[in-house]
C-alpha cells in the first residue's frame, strides 16, 4: 500500500506508524511509533520542542497508547532525532553506546550557538552568502534554547 509523503502521522498497519516531515532533508527528520495493545514505543523525536510537541499530540489524538511510551529509541545522535526527548513521558531512552556518547557531546546549545554565529560564519569557514542564508532558512525556525534534553539511559549490550 502506497502512502503519500505528507506531513503528519500515517498508519502503516499492524501497530506501525510513521510521522513524516517533508522534505525529509536536514532538520526535517521523520519518527516512528510502534504499538502493541496498550504499549507504545517511540522511535526518535524531532529537532525541537515545538515540532516534537506537534508530533506527540498527533500521535495521542490517533492512538490512545501514545499517551505514555514504554520506551524511546534514538536511532542516532543527529539533533533532529533527539532534541525533543524531554517531551516524551518515559523513563527508558535507548540507543547504542556511541550514539549516547555523541548526544552528550553535541547538545542543543551547540546548535543554538551555531545559529547565533551564522551571519558571520562566512569569514570563519569560507561560507558564501547563499550558504549562510541556507543555514538560516533550514534551521532558523527551530528553537535550540537549552531544552534539558533527556539523554540515553539504557544501552543494549
Amino acid at each position: 500500500m502506497a502512502h503519500a509523503y505528507e506531513r503528519g502521522l500515517h498508519e502503516l498497519g499492524q501497530g506501525l506508524y510513521a510521522y513524516l516531515q517533508p522534505d525529509g532533508s536536514w532538520g526535517w527528520s521523520n519518527a516512528g511509533l510502534i504499538v502493541d495493545g496498550g504499549h507504545a514505543v517511540l522511535v526518535d523525536t524531532l529537532f525541537d520542542l515545538g515540532l516534537t510537541g506537534t508530533m506527540l499530540q498527533a500521535m495521542r489524538d490517533a492512538v490512545p497508547a501514545a499517551a505514555r511510551f514504554d520506551a524511546l529509541v534514538n536511532t542516532h545522535s543527529n539533533g533532529d532525532h533527539w532534541f525533543g526527548n524531554q517531551l516524551v513521558p518515559t523513563a527508558r531512552i535507548v540507543a547504542i553506546q556511541r550514539c549516547a556518547e555523541e548526544m552528550l557531546d553535541r547538545p542543543p546549545e551547540e546548535m543554538a550557538a551555531m545559529m547565533a554565529a551564522a551571519p558571520s560564519l562566512g569569514a570563519c569557514v569560507g561560507l558564501a552568502g547563499f550558504e549562510r542564508a541556507a543555514t538560516r532558512e533550514r534551521f532558523g525556525t527551530a528553537s535550540f534554547r537549552s531544552s534539558s534534553c533527556l539523554a540515553v539511559n539504557s544501552v543494549p549490550r
